[in-house]
């Protein structure tokens, strides 16, 4: 299992045991100043009973909010190591809902769709972190960061059941709402990007394992997180044991006791929280294009979470070099291949930006800041200390700019950025982001 869902007993299950469920809420958000990129945020996509199917919600006008909306019922994650503090937006676990960030409600143009990480039992669209307003503006494109179910509540399965987990229903309700309504922001339906980072990169690729792609999506990028998908019966039983560590309803249960059981189910897995997407019986075609990739370092906030260690310069990272490469570089590029051989076009890369010595490298989560680019988000992140910002935007903007234009044309080429070669049958050249 890589590295970023293996999670360590000690600075994980520790924070999440002592910690309570953040109740507040952020300021409000007004809509972007002319010239910028209007923020449409916590829009209702979706309704489900817990554990149920979601159901499409018909969009009107009056479910645009001014606020951020909630994220779904968590505990604190392992990032603060290198993302620091994550904002406190309210919880609720009826958390179906989007945002969407658009230069224009009028116009036609390519959508992305944003899947946030979290080992599927963190994290959430709603957060400062995955505002598309920067991506947005400069690229001119449409950005719409999507909230889904996390662990018990997104993955939980009854013995014999049929069909994607619930954190799946809400992807596919969010994707069919996009298809509806991207339109009325400006967006074109019939050009959507998925991008996921993480536990999100996963979930992109899971979807097209279930059939999605080209029906709601025509290309992915999988960032920092290949295939990973599990049997039915391996996830039931993960359930069963998690409903014997609850030992109540689950139906029923409040959400301190399920986040609980979650805990306790963790540390009897060694410090894994063991919430999985669920293969489906037969493996739709890989038939959309690619982009894929991982950063230089992926495995050094883990690493030191394992040896009860804090971030600091002068720590080597050769180890987490390596350990990067076998447990994320390796996979994404048997992807890239999968990809190719199925005759669709795939690009890979590494992030390699040589940024200040904070003993983390280019680390999990390091090129979240470059894809969004909002400094205020960002600023207190461990990973980013010491950092010339001048120098970050410089590499952010260029990293947008190859986004948006494989967003755009299925060509992450663009002028000033690296050569990207597509993977071939006789090569896999790996774009080097510095």
């Amino acid at each position: 299992m890589s590295d970023h869902f293996n999670m360590t007993r000690r600075g994980i299950i520790a924070s999440m045991a002592t910690a309570g469920l953040a109740a507040s809420t952020l300021g409000r958000a007004a809509l972007a100043a002319p010239g910028k990129a209007q923020a449409y945020r916590a829009i209702r996509y979706g309704r489900a009973e817990r554990f149920g199917q979601a159901e499409l919600v018909p969009f009107h006008e009056g479910l645009i909010q001014r606020e951020r909306g909630a994220i779904p019922p968590q505990l604190p994650s392992r990032l603060a190591i290198s993302n620091g503090p994550q904002a406190p937006n309210r919880q609720d676990e009826n958390c179906q809902l989007l945002s969407v960030f658009t230069p224009s409600r009028t116009g036609k143009r390519p959508v992305m769709i944003f899947l946030h990480g979290g080992a599927f039992i963190t994290g959430g669209g709603e957060l400062p972190w995955y505002d598309g307003d920067k991506l947005a503006a400069e690229q001119d494109i449409v950005v719409v960061p999507v909230s889904y179910r996390l662990g018990a509540f997104g993955f939980w399965l009854p013995n014999g059941s049929k069909g994607v987990p619930p954190s799946y229903s809400d992807m596919i309700v969010a994707l069919q709402w996009v298809k509806q309504n991207i339109a009325k922001f400006g967006g074109d339906p019939d050009n959507v990007t998925i991008a996921g980072q993480s536990a999100g990169a996963v979930a992109a690729r899971g979807l097209t394992d279930w059939g999605y792609g080209q029906t709601y999506f025509q290309r992915i990028v999988p960032q920092s997180g290949p295939s990973l998908r599990v049997e039915r019966s391996e996830m039931e039983d993960h359930s069963r044991k998690f409903d014997a560590l609850l030992g109540q309803d689950p139906h029923t249960a409040p959400i301190e006791a399920i986040l609980a059981a979650q805990v306790a189910l963790t540390k009897q897995r060694g410090g894994d929280p063991g919430w999985r997407p669920v293969k489906p019986d037969t493996i739709a075609a890989f038939n959309v294009d690619i982009l894929a990739g991982w950063t230089r370092e992926e495995s050094s906030a883990g690493m030191l979470l394992a040896q009860g260690k804090k971030p600091a310069p002068g720590l080597p990272l050769e180890a987490a070099r390596e350990r990067a490469l076998q447990s994320l570089g390796k996979p994404t590029i048997a992807l890239g291949i999968e990809a190719a051989q199925a005759g669709r076009t795939s690009y890979l890369y590494s992030f390699d930006w040589n940024g200040p010595d904070t003993g983390l490298g280019n680390c999990h989560c390091i090129d979240m800041p470059f894809l969004f680019g909002d400094r205020d988000a960002w600023q207190a992140a461990p990973m980013l200390a010491g950092v010339d910002w001048a120098d970050q935007d410089r590499l952010g903007r260029l990293m947008r700019a190859q986004w948006a234009a494989f967003a755009r044309s299925g060509n992450p080429n663009v002028q000033g950025g690296p050569s990207w070669t597509p993977v071939s049958a006789d090569a896999t050249p790996i774009t080097s982001l510095a």
